[in-house]
């Protein structure tokens, strides 16, 4: 099969943490300002996009790097500690990469993958306010002569304003759970610019109506004949998740890290004491060294996990692929937890001065509480304990 060359450049094992990393340090200088001013971030990830980074798990018989989910963690990591809104954003690009694994004919993936290895960036609409039972979306997509028609509301739809294309969930005729790629300024498709969270301003997740939006046949997507179940694709959508956290728990370390270096002023106990420097306060050594180490195991648990599916993701062992899931489920629940409570604590470290709103902290406390509340990490601990109480593993989720 053939495939239009890329424009942009791929990334390699040996150069996608230097791209990484310099594209993080660009995006860092700003995005106090962008987070203050409530400014999207379709401008930033366009320019993701274009580093190439976004191909990264493209296959290389598609024509991409063909990397792992280890490589992607670590990647998302990298740029969340700089943004975590924008980390968010790109959470959907390579969800769509996934779901090409179970939807879509050969030709479709190809499609898709050449956009991509283009430099075009992907959005999602596939959260339902009111969604009904079964999982099925209320969201229609119907045929109309060579063509379909979608109609409905979607919420929370993370990268599709800040985006090029958008991955549509929707439900046919056959009451068959779908994917539909269209064009973000499609005819017919209204933004809401409701998006009015406190956190990840700039993921611009606001609603979407479709109001009749055609939809070129070969650009909806069916589930392809041998497509296993869902619970790989939660694994990997689970696992950008993680790492999101991860890297927002790691700025709020480095925060609290540099709050210490630049205080000068002790507590009066510390000075009755005879400490004669903020270094020298046991308390301030004790706890930032349990954040360190609770942070340290974090990102072990979440290298462990990306790991683990690597291994497992093209495999039809559905228990393997299970035990991976729940490995991944531990450094979701653990990390973000770590992640929450340190960047509330951070401020301790520094004192009052750390709450001026010209450092923007509060920007990776705000950013984490909405983030970590995209799914009930109660679940994830009690899967976890029953498969370590009684080897049950976690069920597929319904139709998707």
């Amino acid at each position: 099969m053939t495939h239009l060359a890329p424009i942009i450049p791929l990334p390699t094992r040996d150069t996608y943490l230097e791209t990484a990393r310099a594209f993080a340090a660009e995006v860092a200088r700003d995005a106090v300002r962008r987070d203050a001013e409530n400014h999207d971030l379709r401008r930033e990830f366009i320019a993701w996009g274009r580093t190439g980074l976004l191909t990264l798990t493209i296959p290389k018989a598609n024509g991409g790097p063909g990397l792992g989910y280890a490589e992607l963690s670590r990647m998302i990591q990298i740029v969340a500690e700089a943004d975590g809104a924008l980390a968010q954003t790109t959470q959907t690009h390579f969800g769509t990469i996934d779901a090409l694994r179970t939807f879509g004919s050969p030709e479709q993936r190809q499609w898709v993958f050449d956009l991509m290895l283009k430099g075009a960036v992907f959005g999602n609409a596939q959260v339902e306010r009111g969604q009904r039972g079964v999982g099925l979306p209320n969201v229609r997509i119907l045929r109309d002569g060579d063509d379909y028609v979608l109609s409905g509301q979607k919420f929370y739809t993370t990268g599709a304003w800040n985006g090029d294309w958008i991955r549509v969930s929707a439900t046919d005729e056959e009451e068959r759970f779908t994917f539909a790629i269209v064009p973000r300024d499609a005819a017919g498709l209204s933004f809401g610019h409701d998006w009015d969270l406190f956190g990840q301003k700039g993921t611009a997740s606001m609603s979407i109506t479709f109001d009749n939006v055609r939809v070129p046949a070969d650009r909806v997507l069916h589930k392809h004949e041998g497509a296993g179940p869902f619970l790989p694709l939660w694994a990997t959508f689970m696992l950008v998740h993680s790492a999101i956290d991860i890297g927002m728990g790691r700025a709020a370390l480095d925060a609290a890290r540099e709050l210490i270096a630049a205080r000068g002023r002790l507590a009066p106990e510390a000075i009755g004491h005879g400490h004669a420097s903020y270094l020298d306060d046991t308390h301030i050594l004790y706890r930032f060294g349990e954040w360190e180490t609770r942070q340290k195991a974090a990102e072990l648990l979440q290298e462990d996990g990306a790991r683990g599916l690597d291994a497992v993701i093209d495999s039809d062992d559905a228990e393997a692929i299970g035990r991976a899931t729940l490995e991944i489920a531990k450094a979701k629940t653990f990390g973000g937890e770590v992640a929450l409570r340190m960047a509330s604590d951070l401020f301790e470290f520094g004192g009052a001065g750390a709450a001026n709103r010209t450092l923007g902290l509060d920007r990776l406390w705000r950013n984490l509480r909405v983030h970590t509340l995209h799914d009930a990490s109660w679940w994830k601990y009690a899967q976890i304990g029953e498969h370590a109480l009684s080897g049950k593993l976690p069920p597929p989720l319904p139709h998707q």
